[in-house]
């Protein structure tokens, strides 16, 4: 292709980048997500919710374990990736994805948000339910791990564990806005 002053463009041509993956996933959530519905994950051990650290918009910002107040850092689209069918977890106020970091299998790993490009890292099933009102556990697709309160404090850390349908840290509860 060539630009309009005559020049072309300089770069890779081989497939998308991971921004331009980002940016497009970015842009279909937040078309989708103006038409849905959010989830706070309120947790059964701490009553708390999962929130972004201090409401940061930043790339890596923690995921912290807060009293539930209903702002935007505490709200959350369940989204599914178009390329891989990937459902994701998108916060609201950032835009952001919870993100294993590096997807590894490593318990007690802190959790973070990340632009969404929709690799197994960001993916998450939930079960668990038998009826609405059930908890859920989130299992990350890339360690195999659930998504758990560290501590039951407010602005503890949310972190991965081995999965146990027993443990109430481990038990979310979705409720809509």
């Amino acid at each position: 292709m060539t630009k309009l002053d005559g020049s072309t463009f300089v770069g890779q041509r081989n497939g998308l980048s991971t921004a331009d993956i980002a940016g497009a996933t970015q842009m279909a959530v937040n078309m989708e997500s103006a038409f849905t519905l959010k989830d706070k994950l309120r947790n059964q051990l701490s009553n708390r919710c999962m929130d972004v650290d201090g409401g940061s918009r930043a790339s890596q910002a923690a995921i912290e374990n807060a009293d539930c107040t209903g702002n935007t850092r505490q709200r959350w689209h369940f989204f599914r990736h178009p390329p891989t069918g990937r459902q994701l977890l998108v916060n609201e106020k950032s835009g952001l994805c919870l993100d294993v970091p590096g997807g590894a299998a490593t318990a007690n790993l802190d959790l973070q948000q990340l632009p969404c490009h929709g690799g197994r890292s960001q993916a998450f099933t939930d079960f668990g339910r038998f009826f609405p009102t059930d908890p859920i556990l989130l299992r990350n697709s890339a360690s195999q791990l659930c998504v758990a309160v560290e501590s039951t404090a407010n602005g503890g850390d949310v972190e991965q564990r081995t999965c146990d349908t027993s443990s109430s840290r481990q038990k979310w509860f979705r409720e809509l806005f």
